[in-house]
């Protein structure tokens, strides 16, 4: 494939706060990028999509020939099966009405599955046998590669396992879920229930030593993390676990701690080789992106040169 300088792949990673839009070349080089605020989006509805089509259509250029959409929900052969962000249960159609609308390839993955597949061939996941990419920013979320494969499970929702309720004992027994736990809000919920402050997670893990419910706040978290790290060994037991998402620049505070104990308290033949923090930017879109010999893309009337 002859090396263009003009975009080949957009790449647009939607969540709940911000949409990034990434344009790269045929070889994957990152070309342009931007983040663009969903305040203007009309949340809990199909009209989100709407808005979101009229984005995309003024950044298609011609040389064009690939969009990928990464989306914080659950998808299923090439449907949005469920999202908060559109109402709920809607077993939307995106790849065939946007194929329809925009003449172009389209490709829809899960944020995290798209992240997983950057890692996979671009980034720390290249050389493993298996490992586990932990996305772990305003939730937490994880998708598992195998043997050069997504293992995406009989409905594509495996790694869900941050969706098990839980019981955190710091807090009084309180019930929730682990994706709102072990997060930046969770930790910010934290700290909030001890401190009855405010402050979000960038605020806690910057907090000196004069804010001692800053530090335990961190030292919760890093407990219940140590826990899921063990969750995630028992579930998957794999080579390598790769961090990636907001939290990763605080990881330094939270993460050789949890390890530590997580070591200490996990039998030695469910231990993972090594954890690591991603180097990828951009992830999602670069990952939603990829076209992966041997994944069962339905195939249409698009042919990729």
């Amino acid at each position: 494939m002859k090396k263009l300088n003009k975009p080949y792949f957009l790449g647009i990673d939607i969540g709940g706060t911000k949409i990034e839009i990434c344009s790269f070349d045929n070889r994957y080089n990152l070309i342009d990028s931007e983040k663009i605020s969903t305040d203007q989006f009309k949340h809990n509805s199909l009209q989100f999509l709407e808005i979101l089509e009229e984005l995309i259509q003024k950044r298609i250029e011609d040389s064009v020939k690939v969009i990928g959409i990464s989306f914080n929900c659950v998808v299923n052969k090439g449907k949005i099966t469920y999202s908060s962000l559109l109402g709920g249960y809607v077993n939307y159609p995106l790849v065939k009405k946007w194929e329809k609308k925009f003449r172009r390839k389209i490709i829809l993955e899960n944020d995290v599955n798209a992240m997983a597949k950057a890692e996979a061939v671009f980034g720390l996941g290249k050389k493993t046998e298996s490992f586990v990419l932990i996305n772990l920013g305003t939730g937490i979320r994880l998708s598992f590669y195998s043997h050069g494969r997504l293992i995406g499970g009989y409905s594509n929702n495996l790694g869900e396992i941050s969706q098990m309720k839980y019981l955190v004992p710091e807090l009084h027994d309180k019930e929730t879920i682990i994706d709102s736990f072990l997060s930046g809000k969770g930790l910010a919920k934290i700290y909030q229930e001890i401190s009855r402050q405010n402050k979000d997670a960038k605020q806690i893990f910057k907090s000196k030593n004069d804010d001692p419910d800053a530090q335990r706040a961190i030292l919760i978290f890093t407990e219940h993390l140590y826990n899921f790290l063990q969750i995630v060994s028992y579930f998957y037991n794999p080579e390598r676990i790769i961090i990636n998402g907001s939290l990763k620049k605080s990881a330094e505070k939270f993460l050789t701690p949890a390890i530590e104990k997580y070591k200490k308290n996990t039998f030695k033949f469910f231990h993972f080789k090594d954890i690591v923090i991603s180097n990828i930017d951009h992830g999602a879109c670069l990952g939603a992106c990829l076209i992966i010999k041997g994944e069962n893309y339905e195939k249409r009337n698009f042919r990729i040169n």
